[in-house]
């Protein structure tokens, strides 16, 4: 065997009965956040940057969790179906951004016509979201895409 789950919020690592490392979650969370989190306090507002990273000692915080706002046994695409309507969906895309072309596949397998669009031209006028139903904006790397992940 490898490894066990635990009830206790702690990585423990053993040789037989030898303890070799012991930490809590939380620690190794906000190791690995520092540097990242020293970053966003030189380019952003210190203290909301400070407020984000003290929330890594939040237990709730940092569980994840869904409260719907909608009834999940409704099908949103009932009206479209069989009726040949592929709404127009833009993918936006910007410098460091990544994901898009499986974002435009999943839109345009769930019956979407999806578009590439680029954020140049959105601002040079060349493409207005205006023509489009729906908008994706793809995530990228924290800290080096222009959209902000």
């Amino acid at each position: 065997m490898l490894g066990k789950v635990e009830d206790h919020d702690q990585l423990v690592i053993k040789h037989g009965e030898q303890q070799l490392f012991s930490e809590t979650r939380v620690a190794l969370h906000q190791a690995w956040s520092e540097t990242s989190y020293r970053m966003q306090r030189l380019r952003d507002n210190p203290a909301c940057a400070d407020s984000e990273f003290q929330l890594l000692t939040n237990e709730s915080a940092s569980q994840l969790f869904a409260k719907l706002s909608f009834d999940v046994n409704e099908n949103p695409a009932a009206p479209f179906i069989a009726t040949g309507a592929r709404p127009r969906m833009a993918i936006l895309r910007e410098q460091g951004v990544n994901g898009q072309i499986e974002m435009a596949a999943a839109f345009d397998r769930a019956g979407f016509q999806t578009v590439d669009v680029h954020m140049s031209d959105v601002i040079s006028g060349r493409v207005s979201l205006a023509d489009f139903k729906g908008l994706a904006a793809c995530g990228g790397f924290s800290y080096g895409d222009v959209l902000g992940a």
